[in-house]
């Protein structure tokens, strides 16, 4: 919902997996192109496949693992193996977003920055345009194409939607209990947060579980 409010326009078509998230985004899309009278409108505007025909975003999750998942992935299990993160202790994993969460978005947002600013090649097995994403979004006339979004519905409607399938994230990720807890034992050790490195994440990970222990001893 963010995203079609950011570029004011639904699409015509979406082509997706079969993830149990796109079973919402069909839903939101075909109630939204319900009324439209073109050959793509209501149940056509959504089609089910396989992730695998499309090369490029498999690419992407290959790039998106080596530029950044694979570095957090690494650090976890390297905390699982010494004993210091329990993935089945429920402190433990509303600890683990709330001291990481931060940390990643950051740098998945670089990672989605440096995506949308590399130039895509040209392939003899593939069409086109090719050239750099963020161009090719918002100047799309230099490449001979034209925008093909439809306008947004009344905002009553969107607001209904909104209202019926989505949730705001958590804003550090954790319940309201867990978060006051979190914020308790910063203030009482004198910690950095949001932390900035991933040492100063893991440093607050360890004193607040050792303090949630403490407590429960």
């Amino acid at each position: 919902m963010d995203a079609i409010r950011d570029m004011n326009g639904i699409p015509v078509m979406i082509y997706a997996d079969r993830g149990t998230e796109n079973s919402i985004v069909r839903d939101i899309q075909c109630v939204m192109r319900w009324h439209h009278n073109d050959p793509f409108q209501g149940l056509s505007s959504f089609q089910y496949g396989s992730s695998t025909r499309n090369t490029r975003i498999e690419r992407f999750w290959r790039n998106l693992r080596c530029m950044c998942g694979q570095t957090f992935m690494d650090l976890f299990k390297g905390m699982s193996d010494v004993g210091m993160l329990d993935t089945a202790d429920f402190i433990h994993t509303e600890c683990i977003r709330f001291c990481f969460m931060k940390l990643i978005n950051t740098e998945l947002g670089r990672v989605a920055q440096h995506w949308n600013q590399h130039r895509i090649r040209s392939s003899r097995n593939a069409q086109g345009p090719f050239g750099k994403p963020d161009v090719l979004y918002f100047q799309s006339e230099i490449f001979g194409a034209r925008d093909q979004k439809l306008p947004l519905p009344a905002v009553e409607q969107l607001d209904a939607l909104e209202e019926e399938y989505c949730s705001s994230p958590l804003p550090n990720g954790v319940g309201p209990d867990f978060e006051t807890l979190g914020f308790h034992i910063i203030e009482q050790y004198a910690l950095q947060y949001p932390p900035n490195t991933v040492d100063e994440a893991t440093e607050l990970f360890c004193r607040i579980t050792q303090t949630v222990q403490q407590i429960q001893q």
